[in-house]
This record gives structure tokens, sequence and C-alpha cells, in this order.
């Protein structure tokens, strides 16, 4: 859906599950300057909940639950480094542009 993505090469993801400690299943690099693009795996069905510059910490747990969540699959683009250049708040605000043109609203989590 994202291919504005594809151009960032220096790229990772990690899952997290409501018991998991994010210091312990992250592999986002300490230099990390870039945007994240959260997953929520639910009854079966893949669905974005979540696109920024800044992990929402400490949330996950209590609104995994409550949601009925069993999984984020996180992404994470390094948008400036060697090969690029791009703000991460400018790619983050093209790819809400881009899942609001399809869904008409922003991502439950923004």
């Amino acid at each position: 859906m994202f291919d504005e993505l594809n151009k960032y090469k220096n790229n990772g993801h990690f899952f997290f599950e409501p018991d998991n400690e994010l210091a312990e299943v992250s592999n986002v690099p300490k230099d990390f300057l870039g945007i994240y693009v959260i997953y929520a795996l639910e009854r079966g069905r893949v669905n974005l909940v979540y696109v920024g510059v800044k992990l929402p910490i400490g949330q996950w747990a209590p609104k995994m639950l409550l949601e009925d969540i069993e999984a984020l699959d996180v992404y994470w683009y390094f948008t400036k480094d060697k090969s690029n250049d791009d703000a991460p708040n400018d790619v983050k605000a093209e790819i809400l542009a881009v899942y609001k043109s399809v869904y008409g609203i922003k991502p439950r989590w923004n």
C-alpha cells in the first residue's frame, strides 16, 4: 500500500506481544531517524494502527488487551541516512495522506 517506503533500504521490523518488554524485542538501531509504521494482528486480520516518528511506548499492552490485539508488527524506516535525506515528519505526513485518501480517516492510534 505504501510504495513511498520502498526507497528506504535501511529498515526492519519486530513483533510485540502484550507480555513482551519493548527493550527485549525491539531491533531499532540507537541512531534511528525515521518513521514507524505499526500493524495490529487481530482476529485473523492485519490493520494499520499507527504511523509516527516516535513509538507510543507504555501504551501498547493496555491498548492491545482492550482492543483484543494479539500482536503488533512494528516496521521502522530510516528516512535520514547516507542514502536518504527526507524529514521524518514529511514522510509521516505523506503516508498518513495516502492512508486517509483510501480509508477517509487516520489510523486509530494517530
